[in-house]
């Protein structure tokens, strides 16, 4: 006869964990079931009776008629004896009565870098003297043409999201050569606001700014740097954010002041008040004045921009995260995690007692069939075999845990989703022979 006891399952997580079966017999009062009402023939050694009923482990064959016994051999009446096979249906499998297992946790101290970004805003002051379209007194006609495709690639550069930006030019558009105390100049054709949103009315600046040769637009670079240092300024108090000041220039200063120490003491005042200045340098620019610039004004040295559109589009890039400015620190807190490959035994029904020898584990890969684990004495016997394998803490008397070997964990956690690992209660235990 076949053994009938069915295994009990419960998923828990990511891991099916069963619980302990109740039986409950049909047609017979032991386990198994016995079978019941059968009629027949057996001689000694002879077939046994079939009736309906689950399947008994044996059935003991008699001579003459007989009905279906209640213990776990099943018996049946009348003279002779003889084992026989004995077949049944019907019968009523393990219902299981499932509890769910626990992960076990442990306490782990994890500590997490914290970045915080501050807010930046780009003034960009832009020459727009006549040399910058026509290569006058050494600078380069393609010069209004690289700032305009820089600065549209700038402002629509999915990095410059967030940022905000605004522009002036000098000389100012309005007024002729520009006012040497900079209240012109300072004056942003578009006022300093978020990126991308601004990036169009920026664009459109950069149209309606383009140099002229009649009349012949000089540089009044005193204007444009106490222009772009009290917007700067103006806008800090206003917006509580710092404001970086960007000037573009391809010349040399040619009205108002053009005392190199007056002018880069205007942007040594700015950086006083928390204006940092950036000065790009377009063919025809001093690079040693600028430089100069650059030093009062905190950002260290001119960006040579002659190179192209690619050349400033960097330069910006290089502004925008230099600019941007962070504070880390560090924030360590506890936190409990689950144990990989370990799980607490759940507890036996009410009134029920766990019997350490027959618990099994088994595999089961996603869509795919059921493997073995079979089971070792301790943690230490863990490497003397290659087969996979668990085992119990703290001891195989009063288990409270399973534990799956090293290598046999490696092996769960590298599995795919959807597998899932079966811990079977009511059969006798299948033990690893260690050699």
């Amino acid at each position: 006869m076949k053994n009938s006891l069915a295994r009990c399952a419960l998923l828990v997580g990511p891991l099916l964990i069963a619980g302990y079966g109740a039986c409950s017999p049909s047609n017979g009062t032991n386990a198994f079931g016995s079978g019941s009402a059968g009629s027949g023939v057996g001689a000694a050694n002879g077939a046994g009776s079939t009736g309906a009923g689950s399947t008994g482990p044996i059935g003991a064959g008699s001579s003459g008629n007989g009905t279906g016994g209640d213990t776990l051999l099943g018996g049946g009446s009348g003279g002779g004896s003889g084992a026989g096979a004995s077949s049944g249906t019907g019968g009523k499998a393990c219902a299981g009565i499932a509890k769910g297992s626990e992960q076990i946790y442990v306490d782990a101290t994890v500590t997490d870098t914290i970045t915080t970004y501050s807010p930046i805003a780009l003034f960009i002051m832009q020459d727009r003297s006549t040399s910058m379209n026509t290569g006058l007194g050494g600078g380069s006609k393609y010069s209004w043409g690289y700032s305009t495709d820089a600065i549209k690639a700038f402002v629509s550069d999915p990095a410059s999201t967030g940022l905000d930006v605004g522009i002036g030019f000098f000389p100012p558009i309005a007024n002729g050569q520009g006012a040497c105390d900079g209240s012109d100049c300072g004056q942003p054709v578009v006022p300093i606001a978020s990126l991308p949103n601004n990036g169009p009315a920026i664009n459109n600046a950069m149209t309606q700014a383009t140099p002229t040769l009649f009349p012949v637009l000089l540089t009044p670079t005193e204007c444009a740097l106490r222009g772009m240092i009290n917007e700067c300024i103006q806008y800090q108090q206003q917006a509580s954010e710092k404001c970086v000041a960007v000037l573009i220039t391809d010349g040399t200063p040619t009205s108002c002041d053009t005392n190199t120490a007056n002018l880069v003491n205007i942007v040594a005042q700015g950086k006083t008040q928390g204006v940092t200045t950036f000065a790009f340098g377009l063919t025809g620019s001093n690079l040693t004045f600028l430089d100069q610039v650059a030093q009062a004004g905190g950002s260290g040295k001119a960006i040579d921009v002659s190179g192209g559109t690619q050349a400033f589009t960097d330069a910006l890039n290089a502004v925008r995260d230099k600019s941007t400015t962070s504070t880390s620190h560090q924030v360590t807190k506890t936190m409990s995690r689950p144990l990989d490959c370990q799980w607490k035994i759940p507890p036996p029904p009410e009134g029920g007692t766990l019997d350490p020898n027959k618990v099994n584990v088994s595999f089961t890969p996603q869509n795919g069939t059921p493997q073995s684990f079979g089971h070792v004495a301790s943690s230490g016997d863990c490497a003397k075999t290659t087969s996979n394998a668990w085992y119990y803490a703290p001891d195989n008397t009063n288990p409270t845990q399973i534990l799956a070997c090293p290598a046999t964990c490696d092996m769960l956690k590298a599995a795919a989703a959807g597998a899932t690992v079966d811990v079977e209660f009511g059969c006798e235990t299948q033990e690893v022979i260690i050699q």
